[in-house]
């Protein structure tokens, strides 16, 4: 059944072009895409008028697949459930039947002097005495039991190990993971796993006159062997590594959609080039580690990269002492 992704990749369209195209913000349309947003009849209206295609469809793909979803998650819950319910069951039937004469030993040991209690646990025993049984006079009394038991629970404790106790919380000497100091915004503008690598240096290649274009081109090398993975850099977090106002510029040359973002007060900025998706607006107050978008490679761009640039009176300047991505 037609979905939403797969009728805007066959039509080679970005999502930030269809949601430019249907006048729908891109988080939003991300969100409809992977079924964590529900399909609006308005929406679903402009996006097939955009796709050419039947709303009708896109509304009928978009809750199954919410369905689908549903009924997946509803039936792992009861399975889970299930579980659980047969595993208690099991534990209390192994703790009646293996502790039985324990309890029945605690209840004697607790009876006044003189007094004898009868356990009512039931377990698995003998048949029930007939009127052929000996007198109540003659049976054994449990009393002489509660000594060797009470030896036995105290030898048992004396062998178990102390309970262990919690240690302290070890405190961090790390510094933080952004900063603001006099050189500039020191933290790294990429959330990943992997290892970072620079593809293009300050000053080099296009990044040339330095003052004006200068910044590292920044990527992610998934397997160790140093050299930048375009599968494990698509699609990365960029996050800001300083507080400011977000300036965005969708589709702009030669950095595609990027984003600016400047603090007045101390005069630093910092740019973010080539985003697949800008997940900020325009004037938005940001705080350093708010994500700003994610790696793409719109724009002048051979690969999915992120440019990044440290700016202050306007000049570009060498961000290779900021960047903390490598320690």
């Amino acid at each position: 059944m037609p979905n939403i992704r797969s009728l805007r990749l066959s039509r080679g369209m970005t999502l930030v072009e269809l949601a430019l195209e249907a006048g729908i913000p891109a988080r939003t349309l991300g969100a409809l895409e992977h079924g964590h947003a529900r399909l609006d009849p308005e929406s679903a209206t402009r996006l097939a008028c955009s796709l050419g295609v039947a709303p009708e469809l896109l509304y009928s793909a978009h809750s199954h697949a919410t369905e689908r979803k549903a009924s997946g998650r509803r039936l792992q819950l009861s399975r889970c459930c299930r579980a659980v319910s047969l595993l208690a069951g099991a534990l209390v039937s192994v703790l009646l039947v293996t502790q039985a004469p324990l309890w029945q030993a605690m209840l004697v040991a607790s009876a006044p002097a003189g007094v004898t209690r009868s356990a009512t646990i039931s377990v698995p025993s003998a048949p029930p005495p007939t009127a052929t049984s000996a007198p109540e006079h003659r049976r054994s009394p449990p009393t002489p039991l509660v000594a060797p038991l009470r030896g036995a629970f105290a030898a048992l404790s004396a062998s178990l190990p102390p309970a262990p106790t919690a240690a302290p919380p070890a405190m961090s000497a790390t510094l933080p993971a952004f900063r603001m100091e006099a050189d500039g915004p020191h933290g790294c503008p990429l959330v990943t796993a992997g290892s970072i690598v620079i593809t293009q240096g300050y000053g080099e290649g296009t990044h040339a006159p330095a003052e004006t274009w200068g910044a590292l081109d920044l990527a992610v090398d998934g397997d160790g062997d140093g050299i930048p993975d375009p599968a494990a850099t698509d699609g990365v977090p960029i996050v800001a590594t300083h507080a400011g106002v977000a300036r965005v510029y969708p589709m702009s040359w030669p950095g595609g959609n990027f984003v600016l973002v400047e603090d007045a007060q101390s005069g630093w900025s910092t740019g973010y080039a080539h985003l697949s998706v800008i997940a900020v607006a325009d004037g938005q107050f940001v705080q350093a580690g708010t994500t700003l978008g994610n790696v793409g490679s719109t724009g002048q761009a051979s690969g999915p990269h992120l440019h990044y640039e440290v700016r202050r009176g306007g000049v570009n300047l060498d961000p290779s002492g900021l960047v903390t991505c490598w320690g």
